[in-house]
């Protein structure tokens, strides 16, 4: 059984509109298979920054791999906006985090089942959005930082 796990961070200091850290793992029959970490700035991405925007870009991460690698049996995530939506449970309505939500749903499978699950049974991808946290923070502050947004490992 293929399993994958998501988590977004977002963090807003001195008046900026914030930066966002996202994690993702999958698991085959217990086992790591994939593994990506990554933070973002409002200017590298999106007009906006807010931690449903970080949820939804983690939760693409799982699902773009889904479609080079393997179908995903199971997602679980602690964010239940987004598992509620993914399970259409309930409506995409308004907000910054609409262009992404649509965009994870048009990729979303019938067959991919979603779980709500608590915080602490999710805290290695917690850990991972909260490294990609720490990666926009190294980005600021120090000039010379690689500005690669994306760092990525692949486990198989």
């Amino acid at each position: 059984m293929i399993v994958g796990y998501f988590d977004g961070a977002w963090e807003s200091q001195y008046g900026d509109n914030g930066s966002m850290g996202m994690g993702a793992y999958i698991e085959e029959d217990g086992k790591e298979i994939f593994r990506i970490r990554y933070g973002l700035t409002v200017s590298e991405l999106h007009p906006y920054t807010s931690v449903n925007i970080a949820e939804y870009l983690a939760l693409m991460e799982l699902l773009k791999w889904q479609q080079q690698n393997k179908h995903i049996d199971l997602i679980r995530g602690d964010s239940e906006l987004v598992i509620r939506q993914a399970n259409r449970q309930m409506k995409i309505r308004k907000g910054h985090y609409v262009s992404v939500a649509l965009a994870c749903q048009k990729l979303i499978r019938p067959s991919n089942r979603f779980e709500w699950v608590r915080r602490h049974m999710n805290e290695k991808a917690d850990m991972l959005s909260k490294e990609g946290l720490f990666l926009v923070a190294t980005r600021k502050n120090s000039p010379r930082a690689p500005v690669a947004k994306y760092e990525q490992q692949k486990l198989f």
